[in-house]
């Protein structure tokens, strides 16, 4: 007996019923004729009538069994063909979705031990002779039992022990490639591919199941779409979290900027807290809101100390923990090499002042002395009055910038910076240095920009107001590129500070002297506020923040001028494994992978712990996105590929039932009503043109 995997097409068979009624309702009157003898026309119908009967019966029964072709096909059945034939030697692929979502809680365990459960019920359906195998996209190494095995036993051990991964899972993309190109040892033709997941919406792009369904079709294969997913979504997750500033100098506040979101059933709120180095700075709580994202800022302090500090964002408990946490590396700007070269003690005596955090501070050299050494790559050089006319100087600075250094000129008394602007020096070409000069001091307002920088923005944020200050004389920039960044105006509207972009550096160019033989800018508040933010920058620029995502990449800036180097990975439970990152040129940065699950994890060179970098690793952001797909209508978009849905147990068995009960019959009714059709053309075009029909 035969089973239907459609069988509501069935009730097309009814349509047979049509040609029958029109056979039996359609009959033509005989019409009067008036003719001399009707002797030799009743010979006529006499010799025909039979023949025309037996024509007409056998088009009815054509028609009849063309539509009941059509309709058995469409209800797709499966028969079995004979003894042992009906599930034998079968191929099964099961694919489980070890995406970090899979973690949900419900019910006594997780999203994936219910999908291991619906596995586990394929395997125990396989027949003796079925072969089986399991992928886990999702994992480092998504092969768990391949090529297919007979072996039951070795499939149960091996799903047992299967636990899901950290990383976001792209199944319409895995499933693509896997179609594109099958691994070896496994043939497409008949195969059964199991599917088990929550189906987020995530991993599942709106182009996909158009490319998927044919590949499904000309290969002839059966997708099972069994879908485990969260009947209640009670949840809350940190969807980012950002560090102000990104660095400090010392024992210096901070703050974070949380984002929250939460899911629809979510109807009880809670605390977040905000740690720094482990110990709890800050908690705030917070009132769910499904559906609207809330934004919360947490404050602390940083800790005495000179290493980078871990920080964490935390939420209470609830059915999906992983977005519970937010990992971020609060980094320290005395880690970057500062020095301050100067013609005389006094020129850089306020700057060493404003950048010495907690008595540790800048290295300050003369420029015969910068001239006999070697900047470090990366630093940040301030030149404070430099003097005119030295090309090997600014040839000196051409080589730092090239190396992704900051370099700042200040003007001054020795006419360096004008000189410099005013020649072809390339850096700074185009941009010209107009001095300004007063007859007497006359007090100075520095305006703020219309469209300001990041680095403005913080300056004005820290400052009661804008800066003011008596100044006697100035250098007015003018010229600058589009590319360059304008900090604060005078009134004329020419820049206060201006930075230019040179390949990976930046050079920073300073209207005014670092000391007070021009103005007294170097007494007030925002000298030190400006120069310290300008630190900053500097250090985020040569140290950005190492944060990634599970399985992401972290693009590492290293010193030392090597391009192969050996790294220590360290994982958050002190796994160790070893990196060996090569780069193209001692300027480029190393790329950093092998991220396997969220927290602080430790990269090292060497036995020293001061080349020991912090790397934030949080969640992929797609795998807290907790949408679903409805499987029941994805398994209608890859139509007329041969889909099977499931959500419960009772309907996997009944789906593996179907699948084990024979082979598929519906090519071969196809093929039937195609040929009888053909017949039925024929057998009513000879119907017409033939002369004795044509009598009759």
């Amino acid at each position: 007996m035969p089973v239907f995997l459609a069988p509501w097409f069935l009730m097309v068979a009814a349509t047979a019923l049509v040609p029958l009624a029109l056979h039996l309702l359609w009959k033509r009157r005989p019409q009067p004729m008036p003719f001399s003898s009707l002797r030799f026309l009743q010979k006529a119908m006499v010799s025909t009538r039979r023949a025309r009967r037996i024509t007409q019966f056998l088009l009815l029964l054509l028609r009849v069994l063309i539509l009941l072709c059509l309709a058995l096909a469409f209800a797709r059945p499966k028969v079995s063909l004979g003894a042992g034939s009906g599930g034998g030697n079968r191929t099964i692929l099961i694919v489980l979705d070890a995406s970090a979502s899979m973690q949900f809680r419900q019910g006594g365990g997780s999203s994936f031990d219910l999908t291991r459960e619906l596995a586990g019920h394929v395997i125990a359906g396989l027949g003796e002779t079925d072969k089986a195998a399991i992928l886990a996209p999702g994992l480092t190494e998504p092969r768990i039992v391949f090529p297919p095995t007979s072996d039951k036993a070795r499939l149960r051990s091996a799903l047992g022990g299967l636990q899901p991964g950290f990383s976001r899972c792209d199944l319409s993309g895995f499933l693509q490639e896997l179609l594109r190109q099958p691994p070896a040892g496994l043939a497409l033709r008949g195969l059964e591919l199991h599917l088990c997941g929550d189906f987020q919406s995530s991993g599942w792009p709106p182009a996909a199941a158009p490319a998927l369904a044919g590949k499904l079709k000309s290969g002839d294969v059966t997708l099972f779409l069994n879908q485990i997913r969260p009947e209640r979504l009670a949840n809350a997750g940190i969807r980012k979290a950002s560090l102000k500033p990104p660095a400090v100098l010392g024992p210096d506040p901070v703050q974070t900027e949380v984002t929250l979101a939460f899911s629809v059933d979510r109807d009880h709120g809670g605390a977040v807290e905000f740690k720094i180095n482990g110990i709890t700075a800050d908690s705030q709580p917070f009132t769910p809101a499904p559906g609207d994202p809330t934004r919360l800022i947490l404050r602390g302090a940083a800790p005495a100390g000179t290493d980078p500090v871990p920080c964490r964002i935390e939420l209470p408990q609830d059915a999906f923990p992983l977005d519970n946490f937010y990992h971020l590396i609060l980094e320290r700007d005395a880690g970057l090499p500062v020095w301050i070269v100067r013609n005389t003690p006094a020129d850089g005596w306020f700057l060493e002042a404003a950048l010495r955090p907690g008595g540790a501070g800048p290295q300050s050299l003369t420029f015969a002395e910068f001239a006999g050494r070697e900047a470090p790559p990366g630093a940040l050089v301030l030149l404070c009055n430099p003097p005119a006319g030295n090309r090997d100087l600014l040839q000196k600075l051409e080589a730092l910038l090239a190396s992704g250094g900051t370099v700042v000129l200040f003007a001054g008394d020795g006419g360096g910076l004008a000189a410099a602007l005013d020649g072809a020096w390339p850096p700074a070409q185009g941009v010209q240095a107009v001095p300004r000069q007063s007859a007497e001091a006359e007090r100075c307002l520095l305006l703020p920009r219309d469209r300001a920088p990041d680095l403005e923005k913080r300056l004005r944020a820290v400052l009661p107001g804008p800066p003011a200050f008596t100044m006697t004389r100035r250098l007015a920039l003018s010229r600058l590129p589009e590319t360059a960044t304008a900090v604060l105006e005078y009134p004329d509207r020419s820049p206060f500070l201006a930075g230019l972009p040179v390949g990976p550096g930046r050079l920073w160019l300073c209207s005014i002297p670092a000391d007070r033989s021009w103005s007294d800018f170097p007494l007030t508040p925002g000298f030190v506020v400006l120069y310290q933010e300008l630190l900053r920058e500097a250090a985020a620029r040569a140290r950005p923040p190492l944060t990634t995502e599970v399985g992401g990449t972290v693009a590492l800036p290293w010193p030392e001028n090597v391009t192969e180097a050996s790294f220590d990975l360290i994982a958050p439970g002190n796994q160790t494994t070893r990196l060996l990152p090569r780069r193209k040129s001692a300027s480029d940065p190393f790329a950093i992978s092998g991220f396997t699950e969220p927290g602080i994890w430790r990269l090292t060179r060497g036995a020293g712990t001061a080349a020991a970098r912090l790397i934030a690793v949080n969640l992929p952001p797609e795998e807290m996105d907790l949408t679903y797909l409805d499987v029941r209508k994805l398994a209608g978009e890859l139509a007329p590929a041969q889909v099977l849905t499931a959500r419960t147990l009772d309907e996997l068995e009944s789906n593996l039932r179907l699948a084990r009960f024979g082979r598929p019959f519906w090519p071969q009714l196809l093929a039937a009503a195609m040929f009888l059709a053909l017949i039925e053309l024929f057998l009513a075009n000879w119907l017409i043109r033939s002369p004795a029909a044509a009598k009759a």
